[in-house]
């Protein structure tokens, strides 16, 4: 845990929040210097309030925090970014929201995890641009995990520790990683996994985030990917997500439909 002095600044990504009183909010902030914090933005919710638009969701913000007896309270607020694209789109937006209840789940309060922050970051980022947002969150889903210390083992049988080959495998959440066919043949509890989607999910253990993201993956190797990034995510959470749901349901409304005839 980050010990803060008595007024201190952070830069952060707004998580969550919810009101509180007559016209103050609660607020979940994700920052680089100090983990998740939970603080108080008295009177933001007033309609003249100079700190309340500053403090939206999915706002990356530079903050200047006092330390307060209950909260800590937010004094001033400057925004750095607000990733209007993200939020005008509700597909995008979806997205945004997967990857920070992602971040949101995985961390514990004052706890510092400047690799994750900085993922959440370059991920908004990226969907500002609007590139692939799909591969955007599929590559977010294998590194956050590992930037949490839960790397799944991709290179050797996690059964006989012999070295992976470029075959198809199998993939155990509770053995954390590959199974070579000869030991996961017949087991219980295993998935199977391509042998293209492993050599993209090694790729994007190892790659920065722009690299990753000239990956080419057709929509069946997505799908694939996905179904094992959310099995072994919810294994480690012993939970899952809620916003995929939501992100699935837009999907779902905006597909055109045949007409019948």
């Amino acid at each position: 845990m980050s010990l803060k002095p008595r007024s201190y600044k952070a830069e952060g990504i707004v998580l969550r929040h919810k009101n509180y009183k007559e016209a103050d909010r609660i607020l979940t902030i994700f920052t680089r210097q100090f983990g998740k914090i939970t603080i108080l933005g008295r009177g933001v919710r007033k309609p003249h309030s100079r700190k309340g638009g500053h403090l939206d969701l999915m706002n990356h913000v530079q903050i200047q925090v006092a330390t307060g007896k209950g909260f800590d309270i937010i004094t001033q607020a400057e925004m750095i970014s607000a990733f209007d694209v993200v939020k005008q789109d509700l597909i995008l937006l979806g997205y945004g929201a997967t990857m920070m209840e992602m971040v949101d789940k995985f961390t514990f309060d004052e706890e510092e995890h400047h690799q994750a922050f900085y993922l959440l970051v370059q991920a908004l980022h990226f969907l500002e641009l609007d590139l692939s947002a799909e591969l955007i969150l599929r590559i977010f889903e294998v590194k956050v995990p590992d930037s949490f210390g839960f790397r799944p083992e991709l290179h050797f049988c996690t059964q006989c520790t012999k070295e992976i080959v470029y075959e198809d495998q199998f993939f155990q959440n509770l053995a954390g990683g590959v199974i070579c066919p000869s030991c996961g043949r017949g087991m219980s509890g295993v998935t199977p996994i391509s042998k293209d989607v492993l050599r993209f999910m090694r790729h994007f253990q190892r790659s920065d985030f722009k690299g990753a993201l000239r990956a080419e993956l057709t929509d069946a190797q997505m799908r694939e990917m996905e179904h094992l990034n959310r099995g072994y995510i919810h294994f480690v959470l012993e939970k899952g997500l809620n916003s995929p749901q939501f992100l699935s349901r837009m999907k779902q409304d905006i597909q055109p439909k045949n007409d019948d005839f």
